[in-house]
């Protein structure tokens, strides 16, 4: 089989995409070639129930927008918006996070027949920030691990990222590599006027593909990701353990029709906190467990211009090495979903397509809250056009 043009385009941007963290409501694909502009626009409600010493329930909306045009051969530019509504009955009344979401603008360029990549953006800090102290308590469920919130922080300061990627055949396979930094600025998270910095981040991932001629698949990746001391008014108060991250992904096609299937292994390192005198040292116990997920799915036509999907999705939380008495103890979490959507042409340039996710599980332990109970829903929703 001969490697194409477009099969290292198409993976090179897939490799790019995981990088720069564009979300399942923000998909990207390969560079737009001409002026013409693409909108892509999203819809995800998230509801999840917990019950254990106390119950609770929190739900988030989340609106991204993405446009995409081509504003010269093999140069694309991409800007995203989004807007967030989060509601949690955490304590006597309602807390809520609601208003805009971080924007992004990021140019691409492809050179070399389609072989390298550059990429550079900013995101613009447009999302709320200066949290209250029940937002903050909101905002600690939306960014936990065993939750599935799209949106883990409504907004951040001004950051820059940059990215350099390659794609080059070897025998049957496309070969990539990317490397990508992310410069974090300075914000204010909450409302005690504390200026606080995250850690910049520095992500290398390594892939490799093969397509086949009945357009089979398969997909392998490993990102490494190494992070910058987090700072509190210029001191150094935390760092993020290295993260390995690893994804395998194969389709198989047939007629109309495909199979899917991956899996995803994300392991962290002990982070670092600061010692007796000041400095960061590794802390004594790792802060976060193995996490392991699981990706089933199948797509077949239920019409001429409509075909149907079902999904089944599991992911499993080892316990952290902290014990059953630190209040950074997380015990062992599981959780299962299962789905199903349509997805419509609408014309040679729209489409658009529904699904719903139900989610059920447990966690051993957690947030000081003992064992819990856990069940959600979850809503899709997604619509894009070429103009």
């Amino acid at each position: 089989m001969t490697i194409t043009r477009r099969h290292r385009r198409a993976f090179i941007l897939a490799v790019a995409a995981l990088v720069c963290g564009w979300t399942s409501d923000e998909p990207a694909a390969q560079i737009i070639h001409g002026q013409r502009p693409e909108l892509t626009q999203g819809l995800t409600f998230m509801s999840w129930d917990v019950s254990g010493k106390s119950k609770f329930s929190i739900q988030e909306w989340h609106f991204p927008i993405m446009i995409r045009a081509g504003v010269a051969e093999n140069i694309e530019l991409a800007v995203s918006a989004g807007a967030i509504n989060a509601v949690g009955d955490l304590n006597l009344g309602d807390e809520q996070i609601s208003g805009l979401t971080d924007a992004k603008a990021q140019m691409s360029a492809s050179f070399l027949d389609d072989q390298l990549l550059l990429s550079g953006g900013v995101s613009l800090p447009t999302g709320q920030k200066r949290l209250s102290e029940d937002q903050q308590a909101l905002l600690t469920w939306l960014s936990s691990d065993f939750l599935t919130f799209p949106i883990r922080n409504p907004g951040e300061g001004l950051n820059l990222f940059g990215q350099f990627g390659s794609a080059i055949p070897v025998g049957q396979w496309v070969l990539g590599t990317s490397l990508a930094a992310y410069l974090a600025g300075k914000y204010e998270p909450y409302d005690n006027g504390r200026e606080y910095q995250p850690g910049s981040r520095l992500i290398l991932n390594i892939g490799t593909e093969r397509i086949w001629p009945a357009n089979h698949r398969l997909t392998c990746d490993l990102l490494m990701t190494y992070t910058t001391d987090d700072k509190l008014e210029g001191r150094a108060i935390f760092r993020d353990g290295v993260q390995f991250d690893v994804r395998v992904h194969g389709l198989a096609a047939f007629g109309k029709g495909s199979i899917e299937g991956g899996l995803r292994y994300i392991l962290r390192s002990k982070d670092r906190q600061p010692g007796a005198d000041a400095d960061l040292i590794a802390e004594p116990d790792k802060r976060h467990g193995d996490d392991f997920r699981l990706h089933a799915g199948l797509r077949i036509p239920a019409g001429k211009l409509v075909s149907a999907w079902v999904s089944a999705d599991a992911k499993f939380l080892a316990a952290n090495d902290y014990s059953e008495t630190s209040p950074f103890f997380e015990d062992a979490a599981r959780l299962t979903g299962f789905g199903g959507g349509l997805d419509f042409t609408l014309g040679p340039r729209s489409r658009a397509g529904v699904g719903v996710r139900g989610w059920t599980g447990s966690s051993d332990g957690a947030l000081g809250l003992g064992a819990l109970d856990l069940s959600g829903i979850e809503l899709i929703q997604h619509f894009t056009i070429n103009f």
